[in-house]
């Protein structure tokens, strides 16, 4: 990683910006607002044309609002997603539903069935959950690398290839005539 004092060494930054910028709660902002200033400098002193300045402030502003942009993206948290509250609700039925079937289908037998049957309906249920997240997750991630899932660049190369095909190719004779 490139350091404040590896730009001082090679010229491009002056130890009192490094000052500057060590005090600014915002460093790029600082470094825009620098930009900003020479630039109109620069125009002021006849140095630049007149009538770039408000284009290149302005693509300064968009800049500046990119950087915010980009930099709010960065440091979000992530939301819940349906995908994981659905795995949420499949996990606790697959851990629930056998006990509480047990209980409500109290019975007087003895032996393993009373508890095999419903672990085997729990899990029955559970498959059902687990389609509907598979499905769930094939419409969040449609360009993922599993066999069915979409290829883009098949499908962008065949529209382009049809595309040029029908801007390239000869006109019919009865269109012709």
């Amino acid at each position: 990683e490139i350091s404040l004092e590896d730009l001082a060494m090679c010229g491009l930054i002056a130890r009192d910006e490094i000052e500057l910028l060590g005090r600014s709660t915002t460093k790029r902002h600082t470094v825009l607002l620098w930009i900003g200033a020479t630039v109109r400098q620069l125009a002021a002193s006849g140095r630049m044309e007149p009538d770039i300045l408000p284009r290149l402030q302005e693509v300064l502003r968009e800049l500046r609002g990119l950087q915010d942009t980009l930099a709010k993206e960065l440091t979000r948290v992530t939301p819940i997603s349906f995908a994981q509250l659905m795995q949420l609700m499949t996990d606790m039925v697959m851990l629930l539903t056998p006990p509480a079937l047990s209980y409500s289908l109290e019975t007087k037998r003895e032996g393993f069935t009373v508890y095999l049957w419903p672990a085997l309906g729990s899990m029955i249920l559970a498959i059902f959950y687990q389609g509907g997240m598979r499905l769930v997750t094939a419409m969040e991630y449609p360009f993922g690398s599993d066999l069915d899932d979409l290829r883009p660049d098949w499908l962008l190369l065949s529209t382009e290839r049809a595309t040029f095909g029908f801007l390239t190719d000869p006109f019919p004779q009865q269109l012709t005539e």
